[in-house]
């Protein structure tokens, strides 16, 4: 109990630090998912959320606004059903892409004439390639005569785009949720690990190696001093069996761990813990990284990395000012 007590502490103090984080994501993946959108009700748009958007609901976005889910264009407020949005948050670039519906929808620019809209869409599978899309869009009219509209990259509006420029557009949901080509391009996250958590693993790696020899060589001592002083110590009860010697060797090395256990730092990894912890709520408070015009002080998603920011040496800037990584070896001045 003195060795499991003080490992589950420390346990708990990761798991606890680990929760709160994890809660603050799940937290704001749930505020993302209850964004407000505009889907097509009868002849008018009513609001909904974003996780209650369905494949095949007919959404208006205005300007400004972030594409709730992938949209197939089929009109727009501009002449010729013409677009642009921004996909910063898609690849970066923040330069304005000009997105155009097809000739044959880009009239349909009232929600009566949307509503009055029938036929099948038939897309792609699922995929994580942001810069394709294959599809084609059977148009039925009044006269119940199919008229085929082929679709491509042109028409596709992604989720996390953001409409600039446009005062509003209409839009078929092609993919949801998960199916979304954002969500296909997500990976799980990495885990991260400091230097000087490295430099931990390492040291408490080389100190439990260092207890197992330790505690070998204590329990082959032991069993030469029961072997060699068996007729002296006539009060103990000695196995005499080749299974009952094996048996007290075993039980001989697990008992020297637990004396030696107090060679592994427990102590150490719930100090670093607390220490991280209490950095990441100092980077919070700190009013230098406050933005007052806008109220938005300084978040610290994970407190996991928060002391590799005293070991940055070097920045380097491209030209666009974004931080990167450049791996340049200095020649000569």
């Amino acid at each position: 109990y003195t060795t499991i007590a003080p490992l589950a502490v420390v346990l708990l103090a990761s798991a606890f630090k680990e929760v709160q984080e994890d809660l603050k994501r799940h937290q704001s993946d749930s505020e993302l998912n209850a964004r407000l959108g505009k889907a097509l009700s009868g002849n008018t748009f009513a609001a909904r959320k974003w996780k209650d958007l369905c494949v095949g609901d007919i959404v208006r976005v205005e300007s400004d606004e972030f594409i709730p889910a992938d949209l197939v264009l089929i009109s727009s407020s501009e002449p010729e059903g013409l677009c642009y949005i921004e996909t910063s948050n898609l690849d970066g670039e923040t330069n304005l892409k000009i997105k155009q519906a097809s000739p044959q929808t880009y009239s349909l620019t009232s929600p009566s004439l949307a509503s009055a809209l029938h036929g099948t869409l038939r897309s792609e599978q699922p995929n994580n390639s942001l810069y394709t899309y294959e599809g084609t869009l059977e148009l039925v009219n009044d006269m119940n005569v199919p008229k085929t509209v082929s679709l491509g990259p042109d028409q596709m509006l992604l989720r996390g785009a953001q409409l600039r420029n446009t005062p509003w557009i209409y839009g078929i949901v092609v993919f949801t949720g998960h199916e979304t080509k954002l969500m296909r391009n997500a990976t799980a996250a990495p885990i991260k690990r400091t230097a000087v958590e490295r430099q931990v693993n390492i040291h408490i790696i080389f100190l439990f190696v260092f207890l197992l020899a330790l505690s070998l060589g204590s329990t082959i001592g032991a069993s030469i001093n029961t072997w060699f002083l068996s007729g002296q110590q006539w009060y103990l009860v000695e196995p005499s069996t080749f299974t009952g010697k094996a048996k007290a060797f075993i039980e001989d090395i697990l008992t020297f761990i637990i004396l030696y256990n107090n060679l592994i730092p427990i102590s150490l990894i719930v100090t670093m813990e607390v220490v991280k912890f209490q950095q990441a709520q100092l980077i919070n408070a700190n009013l230098d990284m406050y933005y007052a015009p806008s109220d938005t002080p300084a978040l610290c998603r994970t407190s996991s990395l928060v002391e590799e920011l005293g070991q940055i040496e070097f920045v380097f800037s491209d030209k666009t000012g974004t931080l990167t990584r450049n791996e340049m070896e200095f020649k000569k001045c």
